[in-house]
């Protein structure tokens, strides 16, 4: 009998997939498989490669990888896959074992996320006088370039497992704002932290450097450890308020976000149990 996949499925592409579901990816499929699968194919990250017509070389340079598979979900090609199309090359290696135990849950995350997109919009359909004021803990400063390893940073910190709530302009700054004044006014007053993701492109943006310099300016008149600075990307210059402080860096990373550098980032943001920012 064949295996049916859900047709659900198709809705959602690989890039789309939450960072924790493309990590438990990794874990099935990094591991090298002795046997081949009925029609010849490896039955790891080698088997999908094989069926996306990847160079011998190419899969030779993913095998020295200590993420493979990951590094092969970022592929263009792969990204842009829906995890029907997929999970039906997982058919071909024979590996029902990832689709009994991914399926399911991927099922949840997607209700759970248009429940929680429905519930935000309701409350943005509220009229702005009868909200109240949200606290975040933390503010992220990113260049528009960068957007989507922003979107993986923040899938981690709100999950459930770790809690945090995160204010990323491109999801949360209601239209029709004055951009720097409604800035100026979250950092100062709805923020707690401000994560700055750093990269060539970070440095050539006039809203990046207003809002970390905006951001310095208040650690230093209030004497307080406000900016956690991320490195996304390799800078040849850094200005020097940003280079005197410790980083967290990331640079290199593609999928799998390294455990000590998000516990080290988690411990930054909430180090300590701390009142809301007073205004």
């Amino acid at each position: 009998m064949a295996y049916e996949i859900d047709k659900r499925l198709i809705e959602l592409t690989v890039r789309d997939l939450p960072l924790n579901r493309r990590q438990q990816l990794s874990s099935y499929l990094n591991v090298e498989q002795i046997l081949m699968s009925d029609c010849g194919l490896a039955r790891d990250y080698r088997g999908i490669a094989q069926q996306l017509n990847l160079p011998y070389s190419e899969i030779a340079r993913l095998e020295k990888l200590c993420d493979p598979c990951g590094s092969l979900l970022s592929y263009q090609q792969v990204a842009k896959l829906n995890v029907f199309d997929l999970f039906e090359l997982l058919i071909s290696i024979g590996r029902f074992d990832i689709l009994d135990d991914m399926i399911p849950v991927i099922l949840d995350d997607m209700t759970n996320r248009i429940n929680r997109d429905h519930n935000q919009l309701a409350q943005k359909l509220v009229p702005i006088q009868h909200e109240s004021i949200i606290w975040y803990d933390a503010y992220v400063c990113y260049a528009d370039s960068d957007l989507d390893f922003v979107r993986r940073l923040t899938e981690y910190l709100e999950s459930p497992a770790v809690g945090f709530r995160l204010f990323v302009r491109d999801r949360d700054l209601m239209v029709g704002n004055w951009v720097y004044e409604t800035f100026a006014r979250l950092i100062e007053t709805q923020c707690r932290r401000m994560i700055i993701v750093l990269s060539p492109d970070f440095f050539q943006s006039h809203d990046c450097k207003f809002q970390s310099m905006f951001a310095a300016g208040l650690a230093i008149e209030k004497c307080q450890r406000i900016l956690i600075p991320i490195i996304y990307k390799r800078c040849e210059t850094i200005p020097s308020i940003l280079r005197l402080m410790s980083k967290i860096d990331m640079s290199g990373v593609t999928n799998s976000m390294p455990d000590w550098s998000m516990k080290r980032l988690i411990m930054s943001i909430r180090p300590e149990q701390s009142p809301p920012p007073q205004q």
